[in-house]
């Protein structure tokens, strides 16, 4: 199984959005996977996924700065397609 939207971004950053997405003002929906980096990939081997993807964009200015964190999981993770 291929999982072509998988988010990486560094714990603050998934808090933010997290909360961004949960704040019952926007209504949107609640987040039934709250997990980052080796957790995030351990959940993913579990559910069966073999490759996955790791989406990656600026959200507010000076998010930029974290395209090497895409880089870090891609070259670290032989499973991992990176795209940002």
């Amino acid at each position: 199984m291929i999982d072509m939207h998988v988010h990486f971004f560094p714990p603050g950053v998934f808090q933010a959005i997290w909360r961004y997405f949960e704040t019952p003002s926007n209504g949107l929906w609640n987040i039934k996977y709250k997990l980052y980096g080796g957790k995030l990939i351990q959940t993913l081997r579990m559910e069966g996924v073999k490759r996955f993807t790791s989406l990656l964009y600026a959200h507010k200015p000076g998010l930029d700065t974290l395209k090497p964190l895409v880089t870090v999981y891609g070259i670290s993770n032989i499973n991992c397609m990176v795209e940002s």
